[in-house]
């Protein structure tokens, strides 16, 4: 987790250091962290974002309780697109 943590601080909006960050965070069961991390991932691809990734954040937002404003929620953009 601190080498994670260390990415972020170093390449804050580096796709690759968002991805992994929010993997760590999911296998933790962080589902705030995780939340966090994915919508900055989603908001920075845009409609380049992966099924995948979009499936992990309804995951880590389900399992947080589904709690998250619509703030911290990608982009309407980002969110509406198939990919």
């Amino acid at each position: 987790n601190s080498v994670a943590e260390e990415g972020l601080a170093a390449f804050p909006e580096s796709e690759g250091v968002l991805a992994i960050s929010s993997l760590v965070a999911c296998v933790r069961e962080d589902w705030d962290r995780a939340v966090d991390l994915l919508t900055r991932l989603i908001d920075i691809q845009g409609d380049r974002a992966s099924d995948f990734t979009r499936m992990l954040f309804e995951r880590a937002k389900n399992c947080s309780g589904g709690t998250v404003s619509s703030i911290e929620q990608p982009s309407a953009g980002a969110a509406s697109t198939g990919h």
